[in-house]
Parts: structure tokens; C-alpha cells; sequence
């Protein structure tokens, strides 16, 4: 199998977003076992047509040739083209293209034994259909032979790998190489990872020569210093050749080593490391290149700037110089102390901090043995002379309990003075619900342990706090509200059992502070109740007169402040104030009252009309041109014709009726009949067509269906791999033949996948209409902690029904593929879309507006 040829390419890191076009691509010529490789000019314009088209690059053929005399020292013209047709001795499709990395693709054929004989010693990569020349390799003669009857051929694998920055996503190449194509780095690979593992059985997770990576305060107050060593972390060999300084202003926080292993496809793997200040724990990741990193801390960084040693404990030399490499917690000695030994049983000198040997046990024990008690030289009262009482007070030990003579202060209970009468000893005892001083101690002392042990609460989310408790937060950045609490300030918290938890949250300023309740039952938490006090009143808000305006009242009726409000007694005088001016009881208002103005049958200005006895009006009640000999009409006139203007007066309301009746006085808004047309033709031949009728009204379109889903659909796991139908987002109706119906639609979703890690997880959705897709589009779900999504689908043109002559429309789901989708899926279809997409969880029912999934029909 003959070994892959080469380019050399870009480093790991991406270049920066504003370089040349003509230097992202590598023009560093290699030479490996006499071979030179080379990307061409011409492949450099190609890429950057392509990429400001927004098109893919395409590479589809290899081109082998035979060039006679071929130097392969001479490095390669990059203005080179494909050699003459008579040195071309093969041209293949490429078989397979695959993904080595974000910045690599290779480009491979396969020729089997049936393909030769010939012999090549340079490689083409081309563009088949412009035939331009992207890579070229030179390289030493290889044959190809096929098979024969007396000669076996052979078979070759030859591929062509390209490196230069967004290689992958440029030729849309998402298939890792190493699912078809033979992978050189393979088994290197699976070296490094071998070695990796024996050092991490080895030496741990971290383990550090001497001082190796040991922290040091530095000069300033800010300043820290990591010393230059050697150590091994995940495995990794990890060296820092030169004392590394770091500011950390935000304290307390903890410096970490971060390590990976890394390089090119081309180039050497080395060990890199970084050194990270953090206030919040850093774990183990992997970075956007895929380069697995490995973190560990050194040392913790107090507030005041101490320094507290974090690593791997003893170094390697605890592993591997020292004989006896065991701890105490090794040999199971854990209780054991470190303590110096005492042969002499009258030693105080080491009080608690030595052993007796079993010397000075026996001299003790031998010590009290030869003590003894002579009856005949030790009286009783001798031996009560030297026994005290327990206190050490009092008259020592008394007779009376040895059988002898009673002293002066032990009386008999008869002989006792003020003794009580109705509850004597003999009835009186303590059960299990009284305490003894002791317990009551103990219990005591329990209680003030659990308020002066308050716990940290950290960054910890108080939806996770249930155990009963007293803790607290002393900085106000992480009293945050995604994290539930009250109030964003530092504070106590006191969690105690009822039916199900209950927590009260306190805020440190003071007396000013209000303080919050809440309670979790029945798995979910209620919201957070405020509580009031003297010094922290309501506002108006919270007592529902948020839009009620703090007006000052008056009792006038001639403020005109928009800014007072009325008093009762305000409104009542301009109620009254108004009765006197109005009628009351049926009776008529007398003219004079109102507003001073006076009747008049005359056409004089801001005069009221007056009726005559008869109750008519006398005044003129239109001012219109009547026609010039008409101005001062003073009655309802009817125009007779247009000529002459001549007018008729009706007298009466029959005269008013026909006047207004006649059909050769009515308005001009009337129905006129064919009768009374003038100028019509003597025949109709047909009814006008509508293209011939002017000043038509326009016709607008037909609203056919609005459907909107207030409920959810939710689907997990497998289901949502299989095609699925909205129950909800739906509609049947009959199409006219011929009309154009546009049909939109907005999904609102909501997901979830695996809790296995970040997936890539393709979601379609399309519009069906009786059996047939008319508009889908994709969407990719990529968030494990859930999300919200919006889609639109739409469609305009004619509709065909089915067999029945019914258009069913319908919404259709699935999901299905994507780069990493796992095996699992929570999705809800919502009736209500969702407000904030990043907090988003299908368990919970919060976080959503009343924007709702619609599907709308519409007959143009």
C-alpha cells in the first residue's frame, strides 16, 4: 500500500477573519520522501470566486501522468496546468471525500487489479468540468499493474489531501475520512493514547516534579507566580520552561493548569499548556479544533492573597524515589498519631502527645499493687479522712452509706423540716418528655452549631435548596434572578419542613430589608410572597392603584385643574346647579334659561327657533341655494327641474310624501325603471360583461381558514423519528377549479435533546396537502439545556384535492439526521410560542407568551 501524498497546510489555529484571501492558503512546499506538493495559483482565484458566490468548491477527478526526466528536487510551478494529453496515462473519478478536520479534506481513489499496466510519477486534483488544476504531487515512479495470467496484479489506494482554512465547510465535506478512507494517523494516534494512559495509571491525574508548577506570590499586589518545571497531568507529559506571571484582581478564585496535546496533520504533536484564573470550578473539555483538554488546579488565591498548595500530592517522587511509598491511609493506620514514646508512668511532660510503653504501664500497675490497706493501723475514719465527695467539698464520704455512725448533716426524711406534704418523693419522676441538664446542653449547643455552621450558598440555585437549614450569600453578583431569588442582594436563608419545604429569604440591609417566603409542595415551587412591614410599606402598585394619580381634592365647580380631583360636595353643586337649568316633571325649558339666549322667528344669529301656537317652527331651517330667484325660501322646497329652476312647496305631509316618492323628483340614489330610461336601444342583445362595467367595486380576498392550537402536542424519544401529523393545525375544504390559494403557517416548538451532551439534531417540517408536500423547510436543534423555535411555511398557487374533490390540509414533523443526532428527543409543538428560548425546559410550563401556532387559508 503506497503512502498517501501530502500538502502541507495551515496551523490548527484559525487565521484572523480579515487576511488576504491569497494567504489563507499554504504555499509552504514540502518535501517528504522525495515529494513535492503544491497548491496552484489558479485553485487560490477558484476558492475565492467560489466563496463570495456562496458556492461549494467542487474537486471530482485525479489526473495521473508520467513526465520524463522529472526533477523532484525542483520545487513546483504553481502556475502549473495539467501536462501534455500523450503523458497522461489515467483519469478517475474521485471515489470518496472525507472530513480529516475543519481545515482538511482528502480526495481518494481506489484502482483494483484490473486497471494497467502503466507507471506514473506525478498526481493531478481537478475540476473536471473547467479542468482547472487545484493540487499537484511529483513524486518517485510507481507502477500499476493489473492482473495477468502468470503475474498477479496490484492494487492502489492513492489519495490527496488538501489543508487550507474552512476546507471542510467550503467543499460541504461532513463525513469523517476515517468511516471509508484508510487512516494513516490511526494507529500514531492510538500510540499517543497507549502512552497517555500508562502515565495516567501511573502517576494519577496530576503529579508534579518538586516545585514544578508551585505558586508564589508575586511583587505586586495582584500578581501571582507559577514556578517553571516539570509534571504529569492526565498523562501528559506537561513542562513549563519559564516562570509564568498572572494577575488575578478577583479573589478568592484558583489558578488551574490547562493542557492538550495538538499539532497538524504535517507537523509534530507537542503538549501545550496554559495557565487559567477562575472564581468558579473549570473541568475537563473539549475545544472547537476537537482537542480534548485536560485541567487541574495548583493553587487557591484567598481574598487577602494567601497562597494554598493544590497539587498532585508529594510529586513524583512520592511515586517512584522513596522505598516505603505508602501513606498511613494506605496501610489502614489513619486513626494512628504521629506521637513519641514514654517509658516513665510519672512522664506529664508529653501530656496527650505520647505513648506509654508497656514498660511504663507495668511500673504503674506494679505501683498500685503494692499499695495495701492494714486494717489494723486504717480506721473507717482514717479512710473517710482521705475520700472526698465527688465535688471535692463537703464532709467526704459519711458513714451512713458504709453502715456506720450517721454524721451531723445526713437526716432521715421523717426528720426533715418543710419537706412537702401532698407530693413526696416517692410519687414524683421525670418521663422521656423532659430533658436532663446534660441533654438540654447538648440539645442547646445543636441548635447554636446549625446557626453559626450557616452554609454557603455560592452559586447554587435555589430551586436545589430543600434540606432544612440556615444558609447564606454574601455576594450580591450571584443573588441573581435565573438563579431564583427574591431579591438580588447578599442574604440569609432559612429553610424549615412543613407539609413540604418552606423558605425565607432576608436581605442584608437591615431593617429596610423585606422579607420573602415561599413554599415547594407537590414538586414545584410557588412564587415568592413579599412581606411588609413599618419600615417598608406597600406601594401603590401593590395594592392595585398603580394607575390611580396622587391628586390633591377640591370642593369648587369652577377648577379647571386637570391635576385635582372632585370632592362629593364639588359634584353635587354642579348637579344641582344643572336641575335648575333644565325642565323637570314634563315641563318645557323656557328659552330665557338657556345660556341667556332669546327666540326668535327672524333669521337673526345665536337666537333659538320658536314655535308658533300651532307648534310649528317659524324660523328657516336650512340656508341653501335654491337657484337664484330661490335664496329666501323659508320652507322645505322640492325642485321641480333643472331649467327653470322651479319649485314646488309642500303644504302638507301627503304633499311632503309625494314629493318625495314621485320618481321624477326623488334623489339621484334611487332605482330608476326600464320605463323610465331614456335613449335605450329597442332590443338588448345580452348583459354587459363585467370588463365592460366602470366603477366596479374591487374584490378582495376570501379569508378560507384560521386555525389556531392552543394546546400542546409533546413527543420523546424515538417517537419524534417517525412522520407526524398536527391534530390541531388542520383544515378540510372543497378548492374552486382554477383559483389560487395561498396557505401559510407558523410553528411554534419547543425542544429538548439528549441529556447525553450537545446533539445536532435536524428538524423538518412541511405543509401536506392531501398526500402532497407544497413547502418544507429544515431546522437544526442543537441545545441540550432546551430552546423555543419559530418556523414559517408557505404556499401559493392552485390547490388539488384528492379523489373525493376535499383539499386536507395538514401539518407535517419529524425529526431525522444531522452531524450528531443521538437517540433522543423531547419536543413539544405548542399552541403558545415561547418567550425566552434559553431558559426554556419541556418539564416546565413557565416562560411562554400567548403567541400562538396558526395555519391560515386565503382565496386570492
Amino acid at each position: 500500500m503506497s503512502p498517501l501524498s501530502l500538502q502541507s497546510g495551515l496551523p490548527a489555529t484559525p487565521a484572523p477573519a480579515r487576511r488576504p484571501i491569497q494567504r489563507q492558503l499554504s504555499s509552504i512546499w514540502s518535501k517528504t520522501r522525495m515529494t513535492q506538493t503544491a497548491i496552484t495559483l489558479a485553485f487560490e482565484a477558484y476558492l475565492a470566486e467560489q466563496q463570495l458566490g456562496g458556492q461549494p468548491v467542487v474537486l471530482d477527478e485525479i489526473v495521473l501522468a508520467h513526465i520524463p526526466g522529472l526533477d523532484l528536487s525542483q520545487p513546483i510551478n504553481r502556475a502549473v496546468g495539467l501536462p501534455d494529453a500523450s503523458q497522461i496515462v489515467h483519469r478517475q473519478k474521485v471515489d470518496q471525500r472525507g472530513k480529516i478536520n475543519a481545515n482538511g479534506v482528502a480526495y481518494s481513489i481506489v484502482m483494483d487489479t484490473n486497471l494497467g499496466d502503466f507507471t506514473f510519477n506525478a498526481m493531478y486534483l481537478i475540476h473536471k468540468a473547467s479542468g482547472l488544476v487545484a493540487m499537484v504531487v511529483h513524486k518517485a515512479e510507481e507502477d500499476k499493474l493489473k492482473n495477468l495470467l502468470n503475474r498477479p496484479g496490484n492494487s492502489l489506494v492513492k489519495s490527496m489531501l488538501m489543508e487550507y482554512q474552512g476546507a471542510a465547510e467550503a467543499t460541504l465535506t461532513h463525513v469523517d475520512a476515517g468511516t471509508w478512507q484508510i487512516d494513516f494517523t490511526a494507529r500514531l494516534m492510538g500510540l499517543d493514547k497507549d502512552i497517555q494512559q500508562q502515565a495516567l495509571d501511573h502517576y494519577g491525574d496530576a503529579a508534579f516534579i518538586a516545585d514544578g508548577f508551585a505558586v508564589r506570590p508575586g511583587t505586586g499586589v495582584n500578581e501571582f507566580l507559577v514556578t517553571p518545571g516539570m509534571g504529569y497531568i492526565a498523562g501528559l507529559r506537561t513542562e513549563l520552561t519559564s516562570s509564568q506571571s498572572v494577575t488575578v484582581a478577583q479573589r478568592p478564585a484558583v489558578l488551574y493548569a490547562d493542557v492538550y496535546h495538538a499539532g497538524t496533520l504535517l507537523s509534530d504533536w507537542h503538549t501545550l499548556v496554559t495557565i487559567r484564573a477562575s472564581t468558579t470550578p473549570l473541568s475537563d473539555y473539549v475545544d472547537e479544533a476537537g482537542y480534548p483538554h485536560y485541567v487541574t488546579p495548583l493553587a487557591s488565591l484567598a481574598s487577602n492573597g494567601t497562597v494554598t498548595d493544590l497539587r498532585g500530592r508529594g510529586g513524583l517522587w512520592w511515586h517512584e524515589h522513596r522505598p516505603d511509598a505508602h501513606t498511613k491511609d494506605q496501610v489502614g493506620l489513619d486513626k494512628l498519631e504521629n506521637w513519641s514514646w514514654s517509658h516513665s508512668y510519672t512522664d506529664a511532660a508529653g501530656g496527650a502527645t505520647k505513648y506509654a510503653t508497656s514498660k511504663a504501664v507495668a511500673d504503674a500497675y506494679n505501683k498500685l499493687n503494692s499499695i495495701k490497706l492494714n486494717a489494723s493501723q486504717y480506721t473507717a475514719a482514717d479512710v473517710l479522712a482521705k475520700m472526698l465527695t465527688v465535688d471535692g467539698i463537703g464532709s467526704k464520704l459519711d458513714t451512713e452509706f458504709l453502715g456506720g455512725k450517721p454524721r451531723d448533716w445526713v437526716r432521715h426524711w421523717d426528720n426533715l423540716l418543710g419537706k412537702p406534704a401532698t407530693f413526696p418523693p416517692s410519687a414524683h419522676h421525670h418521663d422521656d418528655r423532659y430533658y436532663t441538664k446534660a441533654q438540654g446542653n447538648a440539645r442547646y449547643a445543636s441548635i447554636v452549631h446549625d446557626i453559626k455552621n450557616a452554609t454557603h450558598l455560592g452559586t447554587s440555585h435555589l430551586d436545589t435548596i430543600t434540606d432544612h437549614g440556615v444558609f447564606y450569600q454574601p455576594m450580591n453578583a450571584n443573588a441573581t434572578a435565573a438563579r431564583k431569588y427574591p431579591a438580588q442582594y447578599a442574604g440569609t436563608l432559612i429553610v424549615t419542613e412543613a407539609a413540604g419545604v418552606v423558605q425565607t429569604y432576608i436581605p442584608y440591609h437591615g431593617y429596610s430589608a423585606i422579607i420573602y417566603t415561599r413554599g415547594f409542595y407537590s414538586g414545584s415551587w410557588s412564587e415568592w410572597s413579599a412581606t411588609y412591614s413599618t419600615n417598608h410599606k406597600p406601594s401603590k402598585a401593590d395594592v392595585g392603584l398603580g394607575s390611580v394619580p396622587n391628586y390633591p381634592a377640591t370642593s369648587s365647580v369652577s377648577d379647571a385643574s386637570n391635576s385635582k380631583f372632585a370632592t362629593a360636595g364639588a359634584v353635587k353643586s354642579a348637579n344641582d346647579n344643572a336641575n335648575g337649568r333644565l325642565p323637570k316633571n314634563g315641563k318645557a325649558v323656557d328659552s330665557a334659561n338657556l345660556n341667556g339666549a332669546t327666540d326668535s322667528t327672524g333669521e337673526e344669529p345665536n337666537t333659538i327657533a320658536k314655535r308658533n301656537t300651532s307648534g310649528d317652527i317659524q324660523a328657516r331651517l336650512f340656508r341653501s341655494s335654491y337657484g337664484a330667484s330661490n335664496t329666501n325660501v323659508k320652507y322645505i322646497m322640492t325642485q321641480v327641474d333643472q331649467g327653470s329652476n322651479n319649485f314646488i312647496r309642500p303644504t302638507t305631509p301627503a304633499h311632503f310624501r309625494a314629493a318625495v316618492t314621485d320618481p321624477h323628483y326623488a334623489p339621484k340614489s334611487h332605482k330608476h325603471h326600464w320605463d323610465q330610461v331614456t335613449n335605450k336601444p329597442a332590443t338588448a342583445l345580452r348583459w354587459p360583461k363585467w370588463g365592460e362595467i366602470t366603477e366596479k367595486p374591487s374584490l378582495g380576498s376570501q379569508l378560507i381558514a384560521e386555525v389556531r392550537s392552543g394546546s400542546s402536542e409533546a413527543y420523546s424519544g424515538n417517537g419524534m423519528y417517525t412522520e407526524k401529523r398536527s391534530n390541531y393545525l388542520k383544515h378540510d375544504f372543497t378548492p374552486e377549479e382554477g383559483a389560487t390559494y395561498q396557505i401559510t403557517a407558523k410553528i411554534c416548538v419547543g425542544y429538548a435533546t439528549s441529556s447525553n451532551g450537545l446533539r445536532d439534531i435536524d428538524f423538518y417540517t412541511w405543509l401536506d396537502v392531501s398526500g402532497s408536500q407544497l413547502d418544507r423547510t429544515t431546522e437544526d436543534l442543537l441545545s441540550e439545556q432546551g430552546e423555543g423555535r419559530t418556523l414559517n411555511l408557505t404556499y401559493t398557487g392552485p390547490i388539488t384535492p384528492d379523489v373525493d374533490g376535499v383539499a386536507r390540509v395538514r401539518i407535517g414533523f419529524k425529526c431525522g439526521g444531522g452531524d450528531n443526532p443521538g437517540n433522543f428527543v423531547d419536543l413539544v409543538l405548542w399552541g403558545i410560542n415561547v418567550t425566552d428560548p434559553h431558559t426554556w425546559s419541556p418539564y416546565q410550563s413557565g416562560n411562554r407568551t400567548t403567541t400562538k401556532s396558526v395555519l391560515t387559508i386565503v382565496k386570492l
